[in-house]
């Protein structure tokens, strides 16, 4: 044997491609997160405006105790009574009022309606009428009855 040759020879041909592989290689890494867009998607339609609400009757209650025969006026009001008084209520009342009579102990209070009907039960109350325990009434004045709740 000789030495080694260091001038090489030619290139031989290119062999056959071989069978495809049924063996899947490795995944490769996730590539990067790409820039947050700065184009924004179109605005929807307005939608229609709801209705308007009604007005409250502000939310506030006046109170007193009263002990002798009373009017009251037309704010709306919580009213403790003690004894056994007459409360009248307002000859002119406005929509929406709200009069609470609260009867300490239970005493026999007279609530006099003063030219508007309390309805009741399906009844119109236009007289005097004792109460001997707690009432909470509010004037509507489309019928210009007041109406316990």
């Amino acid at each position: 044997t000789g030495a080694a040759s260091t001038i090489a020879g030619p290139t031989g041909p290119t062999g056959a491609t071989g069978a495809a592989s049924t063996i899947a290689g490795p995944t490769g890494p996730t590539g990067a997160t790409g820039a947050a867009s700065t184009i924004a998607g179109p605005t929807g339609p307005t939608g229609a405006t709801g209705a308007t609400g009604a007005t409250g009757t502000g939310g506030s209650l006046t109170t007193s105790v009263v002990s002798t025969n009373t009017t009251l006026n037309t704010a709306s009001q919580l009213v403790a009574t003690v004894g056994t008084p007459t409360i009248s209520l307002p000859a002119s009342p406005v929509n929406g009022q709200q009069v609470y009579i609260y009867s300490e102990a239970n005493n026999i209070t007279t609530l006099n309606p003063n030219g508007h009907a309390i309805r009741n039960a399906g009844t119109d109350i236009t007289t005097p009428l004792t109460i001997g325990a707690n009432l909470r009434l509010t004037y509507i004045t489309a019928t210009g009855k007041w109406y316990p709740f």
